[in-house]
């Protein structure tokens, strides 16, 4: 990773880590965030622990309608994206694929906060001051002319959520 402007978010450790510089000052993020939030559930905020973070099961985005979701989600998908302040929503981060990562039909990824509809396929991180320190970081940056920071989206560690996934399917 550079120094300045590039972040990490490892799928099965639930982990966003990254370095930002912005008015001279290194800005270190270290948060557990978790990905994929109620993918496959009707409950709103539930949290299906098989696939909110099981990078096998990406493929399909969450549909809702009525209220209720009706395809399973999944983390956001591996690969290499740019964090952009959102255009509309305030403390929200844009998550935007690089040429070259495999997305699957899925799009509008983000880095927010908990909601009460939860998330399918966005980074969450568990303590909100993440979210608005990234995103004001962002935010300047951005008027400022400087270039969007990176995420590298990976899993790399354990196995175990696709162990348990294939024996509960």
């Amino acid at each position: 990773m550079s120094a300045t402007c590039e972040f990490l978010y490892n799928i099965p450790e639930s982990r966003l880590t990254g370095e930002l510089e912005c008015d001279g000052k290194k800005e270190v993020f270290n948060a557990y965030a978790g990905s994929g939030g109620r993918a496959g559930s009707k409950t709103a905020g539930a949290l299906d622990p098989r696939l909110a973070n099981n990078p096998f099961a990406v493929h399909v985005k969450g549909v809702s309608s009525g209220g209720e979701i009706t395809k399973i989600g999944g983390p956001i998908p591996m690969g290499v994206y740019e964090l952009h302040p959102h255009e509309t929503k305030e403390n929200w981060i844009r998550i935007l694929p690089l040429e070259g990562t495999a997305v699957y039909g899925r799009d509008g990824f983000a880095i927010h906060g908990r909601g009460h509809n939860g998330s399918i396929g966005c980074i969450v991180p568990s303590d909100f001051h993440n979210v608005v320190r990234l995103y004001t970081l962002l935010k300047k940056r951005h008027e400022q002319g400087l270039d969007a920071p990176r995420l590298k989206v990976i899993a790399v560690g354990t196995d175990m959520d696709r162990f348990i996934f294939s024996r509960n399917a």
